[in-house]
Formats: C-alpha cells, structure tokens, sequence
C-alpha cells in the first residue's frame, strides 16, 4: 500500500517549515524601547500615588463629616428644654452614646495619617462620654449638662 509519489520530497519538506533564530543585544538605559518603558511606570505610579491620596482624603473627609453630624445630634438631644419653668429634657435613644463609642473606634482606626485634630476631637469625646451611663443621662441632668457642654466645645473647638 505504500506509494513513493504520495509523500513529498524531503527538499519540498525543507522549504515549507523554517526556523530561525535570532540573538540581539539586551536594551540598556538610553535606548528608547527601555525608556518608553520607564517613562510609562512613573507616569502609572503618580497615577495609582495620586488614587492613594485621594482615597485616604476621602475616608478622612467621611469620618470627620459622621464625627461633626453625630455630635451636632448629641448637642441636640441633650439638650434641656423649659416650657413655663419646667424642665423637659428632649429624648434621646442608646444609639446616642453607643454611636459615639463606636465613631470614637472607627476614627481611631481610620486615622492613618494621623490627623491632629481628629485625634484630639476623639480624645475630648471619649472624655466626655467615658464614665457616662445611659441612665444618668436621662434622669441627671446635671450630668446631661455637663456631657452636653464637653460637646458644644468640642463643636466650637474643632472645625471640621
């Protein structure tokens, strides 16, 4: 069943498949294809730095704004009323002061450029609210007064 004239001549073979190899010299500093190369890192790590910035910008921009709008409810709710002479303290639920514990952590933890000022405006909340109970708040209200002034001034100390 072999025939001679089904396969190619060996020469045919030869001119169908080629292989070359080439060796060239490894690009060194100076040559445009290493420098194009290098030019394109810089300019995606000032990208990615400049993204870096921006995210840690932002989540400090977040923490001082929930910090700021969560003692600005703080200095609402503690405050006292008086209705003809009489004392009605405004209402207030626990979130009041478990919300200020947990921003106290979260700014604490999210601080990572360690910005001065909100660190002391977390020190200063901790102060205020540290030996505090839910229940002295709401029936003492000298110390509700007293928590609400630490506020106020931490309100009118930092400008966030």
């Amino acid at each position: 069943m072999f025939k001679r004239e089904d396969y190619p001549h060996p020469s045919d073979i030869e001119h169908r498949f080629r292989f070359s190899v080439n060796y060239m010299p490894v690009p060194s500093s100076g040559d445009f294809r290493v420098d194009i190369g290098n030019d394109a890192q810089e300019e995606l790590r000032k990208k990615l730095s400049a993204l870096a910035d921006e995210r840690v910008e932002y989540a400090m921009r977040d923490i001082k704004s929930r910090l700021l709008e969560h003692l600005k409810r703080m200095s609402d709710r503690l405050t006292i009323d008086y209705v003809q002479g009489e004392a009605k303290p405004r209402v207030f639920h626990d979130s009041l002061l478990e919300g200020a514990h947990d921003l106290c952590e979260m700014a604490q933890s999210l601080n990572v450029i360690n910005d001065h000022q909100l660190s002391e405006a977390r020190k200063a909340l901790l102060k205020a609210i540290g030996n505090v109970d839910l229940k002295d708040l709401r029936k003492d209200l000298g110390a509700r007064t007293e928590v609400k002034t630490q506020v106020d001034d931490i309100l009118s100390k930092f400008n966030f």
